[in-house]
């Protein structure tokens, strides 16, 4: 502990002395990671914020919770309500997961643990910066966005399937728990809860997700400047230096190398520097599955501050992102040994200038095509714990 509040203390002392000797470098970092949270981060997550707050106020997760508990607990070994992080963490981006797993914990639908799990296995990039900003802005291929896609999320529900079959079993806990579901989401859809007042509601709604965005915002500006900071004193050159070693017997080239260093302090600026390399597509995919799944230590932060409540174990969380990050890189590589790199990408040529590839895509189309997904999702889940409570009663 005393030596993680020295390492901390540490970093801000240099980041502070470095907005003092080079003021005009930290305003363009903060600048940059100020436009970044404004044009996509804002209009990607800030909507589900809202839409997710008001659903658990009104007890839908609760009722998904009593219809999906046949589905979500053989599965993963958790309750019915967990859905709804599964789903919009999966569709809306880090750090929904974290926001989510917090809220259930405090309505008393997960456990510390059930919510500690959850949160390990539901922070994901948005399909708005998978696809829109990587595959078509960065890589000109929406192919490429749907193939790192893929991996990504398939790695991560690996890593909550693993979660469930590693945890204590909880014997008698699955019909408590649909129970007091039940007793929960008929509390909240009769208003009795507290009285319902739909203009306290949303206005609770917008302030707590104005809250959230405004977090994250914060922190991806401060680690922009880090990332600044680290570039300037020589620290990122140092520690690409030491990637470009592990990487020599794949022929990693140093600006690879430079890109998979700044991924892992802030996993957009990463990306676009990986894009640029020029390292043959294949390895800079697989590479780049890897960094998805670490997510950085900006996303480390966001998530562990949007938690703190539960809290969840900085161990816990990073374990399960290293076992992403093999998962997504393993999945990636057997992707591209049968599909080929050069059938995802088009020419270079049509890429659009790097200062506008985060931004050169309809964000409001994403962000909708993201929420209809969510929808389908819960749709079909809800269909397949039908058909399994039938089976059952039969």
């Amino acid at each position: 502990m005393r030596l993680g509040r020295f390492a901390a203390t540490a970093v801000a002392l240099a980041v502070a002395f470095f907005m003092i000797i080079s003021p005009q470098n930290s305003v363009a970092a903060a600048l940059a990671g100020l436009e970044l949270w404004a044009k996509v981060l804002v209009p990607a997550l800030l909507p589900f914020f809202m839409v997710a707050e008001i659903l658990v106020a009104l007890g839908f997760a609760a009722f998904l919770g009593r219809w999906l508990e046949p589905l979500i607990r053989p599965a993963f070994k958790l309750p019915g309500s967990a859905s709804l992080v599964i789903v919009m963490g999966f569709c809306a981006g880090f750090p929904m997961g974290a926001v989510l797993s917090r809220r259930l914990n405090e309505e008393g639908l997960l456990s510390r643990a059930e919510a500690e799990r959850v949160c390990g296995f539901t922070n994901n990039s948005s399909p708005l910066f998978i696809i829109g900003a990587v595959g078509v802005g960065m890589f000109g291929s929406a192919a490429v966005g749907y193939l790192l896609a893929g991996c990504h999320y398939l790695s991560n529900l690996c890593v909550g399937l693993l979660l469930g079959r590693l945890a204590p079993a909880e014997q008698g806990m699955r019909r408590y728990r649909r129970r007091e579901m039940r007793t929960k989401g008929a509390n909240n859809a009769s208003g009795e809860k507290a009285g319902f007042n739909p203009g306290a509601l949303m206005a609770d709604a917008v302030k707590n997700s104005v809250n959230s965005i405004l977090a994250v915002g914060g922190f991806v500006l401060l680690f922009s400047v880090v990332t600044a900071c680290c570039r300037q004193w020589g620290l990122m050159e140092w520690l690409a230096a030491a990637w470009q070693g592990l990487l020599a017997p794949w022929g990693a080239s140093l600006p690879l190398a430079a890109g998979i260093t700044t991924g892992l302090f802030e996993i957009s600026l990463g990306a676009q520097a990986v894009s640029a390399a020029g390292d043959p597509l294949g390895l800079k995919l697989t590479l780049l599955s890897a960094v998805f799944a670490l997510g950085g230590l900006s996303i480390l932060a966001q998530v562990i501050s949007a938690a703190a409540a539960i809290p969840v174990r900085t161990s816990f969380y990073l374990k399960c992102r290293l076992l992403q990050a093999v998962l997504a890189t393993a999945f990636c590589a057997v992707a591209l040994h049968f599909i080929g790199p050069d059938a995802l990408i088009k020419t270079a040529a049509l890429l659009p200038p790097s200062y506008k590839m985060l931004y050169t895509f309809d964000v409001w189309r994403v962000v909708g095509a993201s929420a209809l997904a969510a929808l389908t999702a819960l749709l079909i889940m809800l269909f397949a714990a039908w058909l399994c409570e039938n089976r059952q009663k039969r």
